[in-house]
């Protein structure tokens, strides 16, 4: 008895959960034929559920989450300075790239010049820096003099390839303010100020902005920027979790309804990514980061105009320095670098000729009107009370090559020559001869 009325409660739930069973599954069959229907009418019948599967898989491949508006890489090695434009990064000084780099105030005491200690600070760019590896050849002339007698010869190198005036002169403020004493100060320059500086202006740039400043902010963003890229990243983070997902469930991956219903939602997403981007690259077009990475706008007149014009600042800047050195008791000494470009500064042999003379370089196009400029205002600089020393002429009775390159740079024997040269130069100012001080 107890068995017959269990199979008739049995037969009555059957009844009547047996039709909205069978109705769900109708629909669900109804449903995935309907959307496999739909799926074949989209245009060039390009849309099925092996498609979408396919569909999900290039969106898990090509979720890219970094930096959406990152527009190439800065110059390796190198980071962007609140005061000098910028400078080495810390890795590479620990590295030894330079004989001794200086990049902040947070250098321990220790590293600072004590008081026996004669200071020779040199400034300048890549020139500059190779040349701080020749100390030995520049301390050379230093080494034996009897006014130097007890005190230990010290070299701080801070030439960082790029650099051009004025970060010479907020470089040396930098340092000064930071606690750093020199005896003498010798600033090499001349090829950086007009090149680079042209370089500048050609890609519209403030000419007096530090020659990678451009390329170290490219992440530079506003609070609408931020925002933007905010959103960009939790949709294309939505589109990618949507679709692991779907692809993760057996069921949902292989359902013709869970496909349509991915595909409108991953569309509306994929929408909201395109808009965002549009917003962002019309921010981009408007220029608001412009200021921030070129300056203020700076209006050529002409090719020489602009060179007359970076000459300008070369010689204010040099005045600056030759100022704030008599003020602190330094011995400023301004060096024009030599280049190859200059007509009659050397002669090249064959092979040397392959290696270190280029027409098409920028130093071919500059130097020849350029140098001639800086070394035409000599008098003028000494008037001004700067100590300026010509060396463009230093490689003219050198039969051996000295260039390593078709921009600038000297091989080994090169940099010796050049360094012992201003070690030499700088004997001079101690003997008492010619000085900005």
């Amino acid at each position: 008895m107890k068995r017959a009325s269990a199979a008739r409660t049995l037969s009555r739930w059957s009844r009547r959960f047996s039709f909205p069973v069978l109705t769900l599954l109708g629909a669900l069959v109804f449903g995935e034929l309907a959307a496999r229907t739909l799926l074949g009418l989209a245009p060039g019948g390009r849309l099925n559920v092996k498609a979408l599967h396919r569909l999900r898989a290039a969106v898990l491949a090509n979720s890219d989450m970094t930096n959406p508006l990152r527009d190439e890489p800065g110059p390796i090695g190198y980071m962007a300075h609140p005061y000098v434009g910028y400078t080495f990064t810390p890795d590479e000084k620990l590295k030894g790239f330079m004989p001794e780099s200086v990049w902040s105030l947070g250098d321990p005491p220790g590293q600072r010049p004590a008081a026996d200690e004669f200071v020779v600070g040199l400034f300048g760019g890549s020139v500059a820096n190779n040349v701080g590896r020749a100390w030995s050849a520049l301390s050379a002339p230093l080494r034996d003099r009897p006014d130097l007698r007890g005190r230990k010869l010290r070299f701080i190198s801070t030439g960082t390839p790029g650099h051009k005036q004025p970060q010479q002169l907020y470089l040396m403020s930098y340092l000064l303010l930071g606690g750093y004493r020199f005896d003498v100060v010798v600033n090499l320059d001349g090829y950086n100020e007009i090149t680079a500086g042209f370089h500048n202006v050609q890609q519209g740039r403030n000419p007096n902005y530090p020659y990678y400043w451009h390329d170290l902010l490219t992440d530079v963003r506003d609070s609408r920027q931020v925002s933007l890229m905010g959103k960009l990243l939790v949709l294309r983070e939505d589109r990618r979790t949507l679709a692991a997902r779907m692809s993760d469930s057996p069921v949902l991956d292989h359902s013709a309804v869970a496909a349509v219903m991915w595909h409108a939602w991953d569309t509306w997403l994929a929408d909201g990514v395109a808009r965002t981007q549009g917003q962002l690259a019309a921010l981009h077009t408007r220029g608001h980061r412009d200021f921030v990475q070129r300056g203020p706008p700076y209006v050529s007149r002409s090719d020489p105009g602009t060179v007359q014009d970076l000459i300008a600042i070369w010689r204010e800047a040099s005045i600056q320095m030759a100022a704030i050195a008599r003020t602190k008791g330094i011995t400023y000494l301004h060096v024009l670098q030599p280049n190859q470009y200059l007509a009659g500064s050397k002669d090249f042999n064959t092979e040397e000729a392959k290696i270190a003379l280029d027409p098409s370089a920028s130093g071919a196009q500059l130097v020849p009107t350029g140098y001639p400029e800086m070394r035409m205002r000599a008098a003028e600089l000494a008037r001004a009370g700067v100590d300026f020393v010509d060396l463009t002429q230093v490689f003219r009775a050198v039969a051996q090559p000295v260039y390593r390159d078709a921009c600038c740079h000297l091989n080994d024997f090169g940099n010796g020559i050049l360094a012992e040269r201003i070690g030499v130069e700088i004997g001079k100012r101690l003997d008492g001869g010619r000085s900005g001080r």
